[in-house]
């Protein structure tokens, strides 16, 4: 922990009323419209890296900003509560506010599909469950001040499957990023199917027509025929356009020297550079789902780590990409957001990156027709 000098939990104490002036959580609910009764945990680390955790939506995390800096993109919705949540078709995003993080899963995502004869809507019903065992702490220690919190979620349907999400989200006083530790069980009694997208969305003003995508990409593999038109530049960005159409990619990544997969988006022209990256375990996480959305309003980046194509369990498991998990089986998933500042920051990233991946990256024909 830096606060101009480097101090003891003791000389803290000496030098401040609470600790909470330095770095804290704070606990409260949303109180108006759809957002009403939302139970959210407000991190301020102190380095003016800040984010908004929501426990009744899945943990995941809203609001994000560096230094005044806005970092996610924001729809719309707002924070809607869980009641208001609409299963059918695609109308999850009815209250998919975007943010920093949104959580796709844990049986199904990406389009509306069936499973065992029942009806699910587009990207499952993790993001919609309230967390419960629900904890946060500001700890203190000669180390310096963890920040926590931590919550489960159970995506169920009785008699056909038992998934148990638990998650933890860290962040360090007076640093500039937070780690997400996620366990996904199958609590239930039979093999079932799991999916997962951490839905990460680059907003303005680190996205914008100069911004680009830093990535150790092998392979880009466009969705369908709409992002292989102009697939080439799948790492570059544009200014807002009008009735722009999403385009997907699907990416094969090298790991970098620590074992990870590191990406980011990169705005060099912004003060003296600043970018939003994503570092994660690529060993449950096989491919980086990239969300080109230029339109206006809707003008987003989205870097998602995956386990799926979200194309419809018949065709990921076609593909062979669908995982399994037996009864009692489980899976872990680590990730670190935070924030690049400065030219030498953004030079660094880049040039892991480009050690990461010496050979060019192979543009490869549409997944879907």
């Amino acid at each position: 922990m830096h606060f101009g000098n480097d101090l003891s939990p003791r000389q803290v104490g000496q030098h401040c009323g609470s600790p909470s002036q330095l770095a804290r959580i704070s606990s409260s609910e949303l109180c108006d419209g759809k957002e009403k009764g939302v139970h959210v945990l407000d991190f301020r680390t102190g380095s003016g890296f800040n984010f908004l955790v929501v426990p009744d939506r899945g943990m995941d995390i809203a609001f994000a900003e560096y230094k005044g800096h806005n970092l996610a993109w924001m729809s719309g919705t707002g924070i809607v509560a869980p009641a208001y949540y609409e299963p059918e078709g695609w109308n999850w995003s009815r209250g998919f506010f975007g943010g920093l993080l949104t959580t796709c899963g844990l049986l199904h995502v990406g389009i509306p599909d069936t499973y065992k004869g029942e009806p699910i809507g587009a990207h499952g019903r993790v993001s919609y469950t309230p967390a419960r065992n629900v904890s946060h702490a500001a700890e203190w220690s000669a180390d310096g001040c963890r920040l926590s919190a931590a919550g489960e979620m159970h995506d169920i349907r009785p008699s056909l499957y038992s998934l148990l999400l638990r998650r933890r989200i860290e962040a360090e006083a007076g640093g500039k990023s937070l780690r997400i530790h996620d366990t996904v069980i199958n609590s239930g009694c039979t093999r079932t199917p799991h999916q997962i997208i951490y839905h990460i969305n680059a907003g303005f003003p680190i996205l914008s027509a100069v911004s680009r995508l830093v990535a150790p990409s092998r392979k880009v593999t466009p969705r369908e025929s709409v992002a292989a038109e102009g697939a080439k530049d799948y790492h570059l960005c544009e200014a807002p356009a009008a009735e722009y159409r999403e385009k997907v990619y699907y990416h094969d990544m090298a790991p970098c020297s620590d074992g990870r997969v590191w990406v980011a988006l990169v705005n060099s022209a912004l003060g003296d550079g600043l970018g939003l990256y994503v570092k994660y375990a690529p060993e449950n996480l096989p491919r980086m789902i990239q969300w080109k959305m230029m339109g206006e309003g809707t003008y987003v980046m989205g870097m998602e780590p995956s386990n799926s194509y979200g194309t419809g369990m018949a065709h990921v498991e076609k593909l062979g990409s669908l995982r399994q998990l037996e009864a009692g089986e489980q899976v872990e998933y680590r990730l670190e957001i935070g924030v690049l500042e400065g030219r030498e920051e953004i030079a660094a990233f880049e040039a892991e990156v480009a050690r990461a991946k010496p050979a060019p990256t192979i543009i490869a024909p549409p997944l879907l027709p």
